[in-house]
């Protein structure tokens, strides 16, 4: 952890930073982001997550540095307070997006596309969409609706539909190929 003799130094890299300097900025990461990513590790658990987590905190740091007030606070206080805050938005989007997803039924969406009395109040555009997404599998259509409707992943599609997730990008893939040269003819 930093000690209590890097306060006056991170201050001052911090009033440095706010008036542009990179040079400074660079010197801040390279001090304070091992202790930071450890912390965002803890909070968001998976590394990659909590590598994107920590770029778009210093994103914000560098962005907000100008608001930073030595007397209102530690620096690296503060640091803490924007990475935590960070970590912890997107751990509860992340739980948000899950019970959305897990709460969302496919099924009616699917219903839509395959009940032709249904297509009347849409569209030209949407009939020939369901049109075209009529003739593929099933488990096409699904992880297609999945992944663009409710924006999911290919792994979270695969957890959803219990497929391996090379079958569920096959499935996206060859259904969208197929949807794309429908559309076009």
């Amino acid at each position: 952890m930093i000690n209590s003799l890097d306060t006056i130094e991170l201050s001052e890299l911090l009033a440095s930073s706010a008036s542009g300097d990179q040079n400074a900025f660079a010197k801040l990461y390279k001090i304070t982001s091992p202790y930071l990513n450890a912390l965002v590790v803890r909070v968001v658990t998976e590394p990659a997550v909590a590598q994107e987590v920590l770029q778009e905190a210093y994103i914000q740091i560098w962005q907000q540095v100008n608001r930073f007030d030595p007397a209102r606070g530690a620096p690296m206080a503060w640091l803490t307070n924007i990475v935590r805050s960070r970590a912890l938005d997107r751990v509860r989007h992340e739980k948000s997006q899950h019970s959305r997803v897990e709460k969302v039924s496919v099924e009616p969406m699917l219903s839509v596309i395959e009940d032709d009395s249904q297509h009347a109040r849409f569209s030209s555009e949407f009939k020939k969409l369901a049109h075209c997404l009529q003739p593929i599998s099933t488990e096409q259509r699904r992880s297609i609706v999945l992944a663009f409707c409710y924006g999911l992943s290919h792994s979270e599609i695969s957890d959803k539909v219990n497929a391996p997730i090379g079958t569920v990008k096959s499935w996206v893939r060859r259904g969208l190929n197929n949807v794309r040269k429908c559309m076009k003819s």
